[in-house]
């Protein structure tokens, strides 16, 4: 299957398919979704293996985030408000 969408959304539902999968009987189940392509096959395999290593590394920043004002003061830059009033 050439690279494109159509070969993306293959590969993250066949990633889903595989993470959903228990670990012993992930290699059977992705063997016979990917229809005997082994390249496809080996490259699901490793896309969920790094799923599972990296868990949930990215869902909690390192650094807590800080909350800015970002409303518009009077005279700013981006303040619509005429002072014609």
């Amino acid at each position: 299957m050439p690279y494109g969408p159509e070969r993306d959304e293959r590969v993250m539902t066949l990633l889903e398919l595989a993470l959903g999968t228990p670990v012993v009987e992930r290699e059977g189940c992705l063997r016979a979704a990917c229809g005997g392509d082994r390249q496809l096959m080996e490259e699901i395999l490793e896309r969920a293996q790094w799923e599972e290593r990296m868990g949930d590394f990215l869902l909690e920043p390192l650094v807590p985030r800080v909350e800015l004002d970002t409303r518009s003061q009077p005279n700013s830059l981006f303040s619509l408000r005429s002072h014609a009033a």
